[in-house]
């Protein structure tokens, strides 16, 4: 690969290597943590971007229980 292409990755492949769920990357580009680009429909993390975002320090937390989806009140 030419040095001046950047590799960009899926949702699913950035969860994957963070072992999180796609709903904890989503929340964590959403807070602004991740940074991503969306060039059509769908969404992209660059690989600089997710080694600068695990680098910056241990794993944020994942989705607060009120933010997942169809979580329920106990």
């Amino acid at each position: 690969m030419p040095e001046n292409r950047r590799e960009f990755l899926l949702l699913d492949e950035v969860a994957r290597e963070c072992r999180a769920s796609v709903a904890s990357v989503r929340y964590w580009i959403a807070s602004g943590r991740l940074r991503s680009v969306r060039p059509g429909r769908r969404r992209l993390v660059s690989r600089e971007d997710l080694e600068r975002f695990i680098a910056k320090g241990a794993q944020p937390p994942a989705v607060p229980r009120a933010a997942a989806k169809g979580a329920s009140e106990t």
